[in-house]
């Protein structure tokens, strides 16, 4: 609840009622949840490894119409590798069976 209130507060949002905090909590649920699939099927199918690399995630919301702004081809960080070991993570494990 403390991090909702902070991103409605960047945001300009003075006061929050407790019902939007739920439903933002629904939503960032569900639109993380997607991200993570989109990234992993990028993973699976582009690169042929287990290891997930950053660009993966930053090309994830391209799929469903989003763009992720800050982070682009030319930023050090998008192209060192974040290796995660999909078969032994059970987050990845679980998405990998909604995604085939």
């Amino acid at each position: 609840r403390p991090a909702i209130r902070c991103l409605a507060r960047r945001g300009g949002v003075k006061r929050i009622s407790s019902f939007i905090c739920e439903e933002t909590r629904d939503v960032l649920n569900i639109f993380l949840k997607n991200v993570i699939r989109d990234s992993v099927t990028y993973t699976s199918t582009a690169s042929g490894t287990s290891s997930m690399y950053t660009l993966n995630v930053v090309y994830a919301p391209n799929r469903s119409g989003r763009t992720l702004h800050g982070l682009g081809t030319e930023a050090p960080c998008v192209m060192s590798p974040v290796r995660y070991d999909i078969p032994s993570c059970p987050l990845f494990s679980s998405l990998l069976s909604i995604v085939h």
